[in-house]
């Protein structure tokens, strides 16, 4: 797992914090939602918490929900605790039940090709990713900030499970709402433009363009929310999701 602490701070952790046998890490300031368990530091987690403001709440600004720069969306983690036993849940600032935001692929691809801000962002910045390529098409994307050691992520056609696959990719929402509307305000001015991945990115390919695609998570203590993708999805959204949540049966 992934972790900012730098290899000379996690031999110093290590050593300090050796005889404590559940050390947790409630870090910011980065604006992206992470959970990190370092093999080497077996006895150490790091929370790594997004923000109540999404990205400073630039994408908000710019007329599109609040979003962290790796696509979680704005909000805050809420802990309980009970003697030694910790509980965690991100609540989202837009939906509080939501662990992920899905994307139909075929209507990203449809609003990359034929909305010349993006093809300016993609044809003059060769990092960022052109979503309007076939080969996106009749894929799903799931941006799913629940992602954690503990936690699962299916989806199901009907009632036959699909093959849900982690990626290290752009979130295309975050483009859209920030890096395209700072290079169409940005007057030729020198920009960075360099991309923003998510480390908690899932994608699934579909046969058609129109099947509906039925989406579970399940969180570390068992809390299981349902979504539906519902194609064609229109993209920017106007996403709502309809989630559904289930109680962890006893």
């Amino acid at each position: 797992e992934r972790t900012d602490f730098k290899p000379e701070a996690a031999d110093v952790l290590g050593s300090g914090l050796r005889d404590f046998a559940n050390v947790r890490f409630l870090t910011g300031h980065s604006h992206r939602r992470r959970f990190s368990a370092p093999k080497e530091l077996p006895n150490i987690v790091e929370h790594a918490i997004s923000s109540a403001s999404g990205n400073n709440w630039e994408s908000g600004y710019n007329g599109y929900p609040h979003i962290c720069s790796d696509g979680t969306d704005a909000g805050i983690e809420v802990f309980s605790f009970d003697g030694r036993d910790v509980k965690w849940e991100f609540v989202s600032q837009q939906n509080p039940g939501r662990t992920f935001r899905a994307y139909d692929m075929n209507s990203v691809g449809e609003y990359y090709r034929s909305t010349a801000d993006v093809q300016n962002l993609v044809r003059h910045h060769s990092t960022r990713i052109d979503y309007g390529a076939p080969s996106f098409s009749n894929y799903i994307y799931i941006n799913y900030w629940g992602d954690e050691p503990q936690s699962k992520i299916e989806a199901f056609d009907g009632d036959k499970p699909l093959k849900v696959r982690r990626i290290t990719q752009e979130d295309p929402l975050y483009t859209l709402a920030t890096a395209v509307v700072r290079l169409r305000n940005s007057r030729g001015r020198k920009m960075n433009f360099g991309r923003n991945n998510s480390q908690h990115l899932f994608r699934i390919k579909t046969d058609t363009a129109t099947t509906t695609i039925r989406i579970r998570t399940t969180d570390p203590f068992g809390r299981i929310f349902e979504d539906s993708v519902v194609r064609p999805q229109p993209f920017p959204p106007t996403m709502t999701t309809s989630r559904k949540s289930k109680k962890k049966k006893q």
